[in-house]
C-alpha cells in the first residue's frame, strides 16, 4: 500500500537507472493503485447508502452522473430522517418512482396525525386503509373509543339526570382548598345560589362561622390520616351537621355524609359528599326534646330535666368553691283553687306563677316545675343572703301579679319559699332536697307567704319530707 519516492539528479531519459545522483523523479503509482481501489464511484455510493457520516460531497472530476446520483441519494436519506424523527414538514426535490413512494408515504402520515388530533378532541369516526395492519389496529381502536364513548355519553345522562331531579346535593370537595370541584344543581333548591356560585365560594361564605370552622376541623382531621396512611386504599367516612347559609340570608340546617378518597394520580385527597336539608328533621328532634325536658303546661324545665342541671351545678359549685343558692316554691291553697274554681282555672293559675317566676330570675339561674304546684330554683354563684333578696323579691311580684278572672271573682295567689345554701361537703340533690323542702315545710306552718331559711321556730323533726322516701332516679 505504501508509495515510495526516488531522487534522481541525471538526464530523464535515463530515469530507469537510479543512484543519489539522479534527477528527481516522484513515482506514486502504488499511490494511484490504491485511490482508484477505495475512492471508485461504487465506494461513494455505498458509504451514501451504508455510513452514518458520507461526505458531503464527492472529489473534484467525479463523473456528473455519480454526483447527481449521490446527490439523489443523501437527499433521500436526509428525507427518511426527517419522517424518522417526526419532521413531516421536510421537502423532497427528487421526482420518479421512488420519491413517488416517499412523498406519499409523507402525506399518509400527515393525514394519519390530522385523524389521531381529530380523535384527541373525540371524534371517533376516523377510518385508515392505507397502512395494512396498522390500519387494522387503528379501526379496531377507534371502534372501541366510539364504544366507550357511547356508553359513557348514556352513563352520564342517565347520572345528569338523576342529581339533576334529586334533592339531596351531590358534591365533590378539594381537601386541600376545602372548595367545590363539582356540585349537583339542587343547591338552587337548598340554598337558592346556582353551582357555579357555590364553586366559587369557601365554607366560610356558605356555612354559619361556628359551622365552617367545625366543617375544617373534621375535613383537615381526615385529609391528614387518609395522606399519612400506608394503605391509601383505605377510605374514611364521617357526618357532619352544618348550619348553611342560604342566599336569601335564612339559615337551614344541613346534613354532610361525607367520603374521603386518595387521588394516587393528583397526590390529594378529595370528598365525594351528600348534603341534605335537615331542617325538618332538626325540628323534629327540638320538638322532642322540648317534650323530654319541659312541662307541658307552664313550658319551663320538668322535673327529671331540672334535676339534671341540678346535679351538674352542684358538681361545679363544688370543683370551683362558689355559693350555690337553692329555693323550694309551693302555691298556697292550690288545692282550693282547684276545688272552687276547676282545673282549668288551676292550670292558668300554674302558668300565671311560673311565668312570673322565670321573668324575675337571671338567665344563669334556672327554674323547673318538680311537683303538682311545686317548683324548685337554684341559683349559681349566689350566697344565702343574696339568694334571701332574690326569693323575697320573687314572693312580693308573685302576691302584686298572681291573678286571674274566674266569672266575676279575681282569683289571687300567693307562694311560700323555703330557700337553703349548698353546703360545702353537701355533693347530693337528695340531701339538698330534703333540707330545703323542711324549710318549705316551716314557712307554711308559719302562715303561708313567706320567705323561710331556718327551720328554729317550727319543730322539723317529727316532719317527714316527702323526698327522705322518694325512688326517683333523678335524684339519686
Amino acid at each position: 500500500m505504501a508509495g515510495w519516492i526516488f531522487i534522481y539528479s541525471g538526464p530523464l531519459e535515463n530515469k530507469n537507472k537510479i543512484n543519489s545522483n539522479s534527477y528527481l523523479y516522484v513515482h506514486i503509482r502504488n499511490i494511484h493503485n490504491m485511490n482508484q481501489k477505495t475512492e471508485s464511484p461504487i465506494t461513494f455510493l455505498q458509504q451514501a447508502l451504508y455510513s452514518p457520516s458520507p461526505p458531503d460531497r464527492l472529489p473534484d472530476g467525479t463523473d456528473q452522473q455519480i454526483v447527481d446520483l449521490y446527490e439523489d441519494l443523501i437527499s433521500i436519506r436526509r428525507f427518511i430522517k426527517n419522517m424518522n424523527e417526526g419532521n413531516l414538514s421536510a421537502s423532497l426535490s427528487i421526482k420518479g418512482y421512488l420519491g413517488g413512494l416517499l412523498k406519499a408515504q409523507q402525506a399518509n402520515l400527515r393525514h394519519m396525525t390530522w385523524q389521531t388530533q381529530r380523535i384527541a378532541k373525540g371524534d371517533f369516526d376516523q377510518h385508515l386503509d392505507f397502512l395494512g395492519d396498522f390500519s387494522t389496529a387503528f379501526n379496531k381502536m377507534t371502534l372501541q373509543l366510539k364504544k366507550a364513548q357511547q356508553t359513557l355519553t348514556k352513563s352520564e345522562a342517565h347520572y345528569r339526570k338523576l342529581t339533576d331531579t334529586m334533592l339531596d346535593v351531590m358534591c365533590t370537595i378539594d381537601a386541600s382548598t376545602l372548595r367545590y370541584s363539582f356540585i349537583s344543581p339542587s343547591i338552587m333548591s337548598l340554598a337558592g345560589y346556582r353551582p357555579r356560585e357555590v364553586m366559587e365560594m369557601s365554607f366560610q361564605d356558605l356555612f354559619t362561622e361556628e359551622s365552617a370552622a367545625y366543617i375544617s376541623r373534621i375535613m383537615t382531621k381526615y385529609r391528614s390520616r387518609l395522606a399519612n396512611e400506608k394503605d391509601q386504599q383505605k377510605n374514611y367516612d364521617c357526618t357532619i351537621e352544618a348550619e348553611l347559609k342560604r342566599k336569601d340570608h335564612t339559615l337551614i340546617w344541613t346534613e354532610i355524609i361525607a367520603h374521603f378518597v386518595w387521588d394516587p394520580h393528583a397526590q390529594e385527597v378529595f370528598i365525594n359528599a351528600v348534603m341534605r336539608d335537615l331542617s325538618q328533621r332538626k325540628e323534629l328532634q327540638d320538638k322532642l326534646e322540648v317534650q323530654a325536658t319541659m312541662d307541658d303546661l307552664t313550658g319551663i324545665p320538668n322535673r327529671r330535666y331540672f334535676f339534671e342541671c341540678t346535679k351538674k351545678q352542684i358538681k361545679k359549685s363544688q370543683e370551683s368553691g362558689e355559693p350555690m343558692s337553692f329555693l323550694m316554691i309551693d302555691i298556697d291553697h292550690f288545692k282550693k283553687i282547684n276545688d272552687a274554681c276547676g282545673h282549668s282555672v288551676g292550670d292558668t293559675m300554674l302558668k300565671i306563677v311560673s311565668d312570673i317566676c322565670h321573668k324575675a330570675l337571671r338567665s344563669t339561674d334556672k327554674i323547673g316545675r318538680i311537683g303538682g304546684e311545686e317548683f324548685a330554683i337554684f341559683m349559681q354563684k349566689t350566697d344565702l343572703n343574696q339568694g334571701l333578696l332574690a326569693a323575697e323579691r320573687i314572693r312580693k311580684c308573685v302576691e302584686k301579679n298572681a291573678r286571674t278572672e274566674y266569672g266575676q271573682s279575681l282569683i289571687t295567689a300567693t307562694i311560700s319559699i323555703g330557700i337553703t345554701q349548698l353546703l360545702p361537703d353537701e355533693d347530693s340533690l337528695h340531701s339538698l332536697l330534703i333540707r330545703t323542702d323542711k324549710l318549705l315545710y316551716t314557712a307554711k306552718a308559719k302562715g303561708r307567704n313567706q320567705v323561710c331559711h331556718s327551720s328554729e321556730i317550727i319543730d322539723t323533726d317529727e316532719y317527714r319530707s316527702p323526698w327522705e322516701e322518694a325512688e326517683d332516679e333523678s335524684i339519686s
